[in-house]
């Protein structure tokens, strides 16, 4: 059987992203429901923390996130590492 190959997509991936791509949606602001106010108050808080995260990071200088690519082996791998720390009584 081949080896599934799962590429982790990590928040240095979205850094990409410029301010610009992330405009709001156009809407009237005097006609929303009470449902339509809140997901609107959701998406903006979702932008800025994206914005002050890509700020924050680039002042860092965060490295870019390493791709872990998982196969058999490396779940095996992980498997026996977690029995391993079971059988010592490990929790975390």
């Amino acid at each position: 059987m081949p080896a599934k190959v799962i590429t982790m997509v990590t928040f240095s991936d979205t850094r990409q992203v410029s301010p610009v791509e992330l405009q709001e949606p156009p809407c009237g602001n005097a006609s929303l429901s009470p449902g339509l106010r809140r997901k609107k108050k959701l998406w903006q808080n979702a932008v800025k923390h994206i914005i002050i995260q890509q700020e924050l990071s680039a002042q860092v200088g965060v490295e870019p996130a390493h791709k872990i690519f998982v196969t058999d082996a490396y779940i095996e791998e992980i498997n026996a590492q977690i029995r391993s720390k079971a059988s010592r009584g490990v929790t975390k």
